[in-house]
């Protein structure tokens, strides 16, 4: 028979193993779980896809909504996101420009050639960046 004592010390010395395994047979349960109430999942998320459409957009701006393009994949397990806006007059062009990056981050070899191709030398931590659409 173990002590209590014993029994604790057991598990300080085996304390990561015993996460890990908790962590792995609830990670474990819960995808079983989803795989099982697959249908249900996807009757949700497309009920709560309704209901987002009645909200106004604030800025004008529309995008194709995820819930169609999740319908439409046929339960091919992919969701396509299109991220392309009708801006109607609310548009504008950024011009191309020199972009500073964060800290330990650098440019591209594309986008240093693209900006000597303008004449133009990055320095350390800079990069370029190509004219493009906005929405205001």
């Amino acid at each position: 028979m173990i002590t209590k004592k014993e029994f604790v010390a057991w598990v300080k010395v085996h304390k990561r193993e015993l996460i890990i395994s908790g962590i792995s047979i609830v990670s474990i349960l819960l995808v079983i779980a989803g795989i099982s109430q697959q249908d249900k999942l996807e009757e949700l998320f497309l009920s709560l896809c309704d209901k987002s459409s009645s909200i106004p957009k604030d800025n004008g701006a529309t995008v194709t909504p995820i819930c169609r393009a999740f319908s439409d994949s046929a339960n091919s397990g992919c969701v396509r996101i299109s991220s392309e806006f009708d801006c109607d007059s609310s548009a504008y062009t950024v011009s191309r420009h020199i972009r500073e990056l964060p800290k330990g981050w650098h440019a591209s070899a594309d986008k240093i050639k693209m900006a000597q191709e303008y004449g133009i030398s990055l320095h350390p931590g800079q990069t370029w960046v190509d004219e493009y659409t906005k929405c205001s």
